[in-house]
């Protein structure tokens, strides 16, 4: 597979640097993400390992989904554990969103938001 050459940083660098994202640049990444996402799961792919190390924030702002290593199909699983599960990507995105308007070193446990 080839994939561009991405002039940016990863977006766990981005929230360390600079704290918390304001609304509407995490409203972008997140469009971003999601349209990159649709675009996997509309021909039964799933990245299988959606993360802030795997997301490059270009200079003008716009977010890429990187490292297509763990890439799952409904035929093949990768053996280092990568599936194909929607529902938990789809999970992962909104946290992410959540994380970055939080501006906190790590990404929130979504067990910490489940309502006792």
């Amino acid at each position: 597979m080839l994939t561009a050459l991405i002039d940016g940083f990863n977006l766990d660098r981005v929230v360390a640097e600079r704290g918390a994202m304001p609304p509407m640049m995490v409203r972008a990444v997140i469009r971003d993400l999601a349209d990159g996402l649709a675009y996997l799961h509309a021909r039964g792919l799933s990245h299988a390992d959606l993360s802030p190390a795997n997301v490059l924030i270009e200079p003008d702002g716009r977010a890429r989904l990187v490292d297509f290593s763990m890439i799952a199909s409904k035929d093949h699983a990768h053996p280092l554990g990568g599936a194909l599960d929607l529902p938990a990507e789809a999970m992962s995105l909104g946290k992410m969103g959540v994380w970055m308007l939080a501006g906190s070193a790590r990404p929130i446990d979504a067990n910490k938001l489940d309502p006792e």
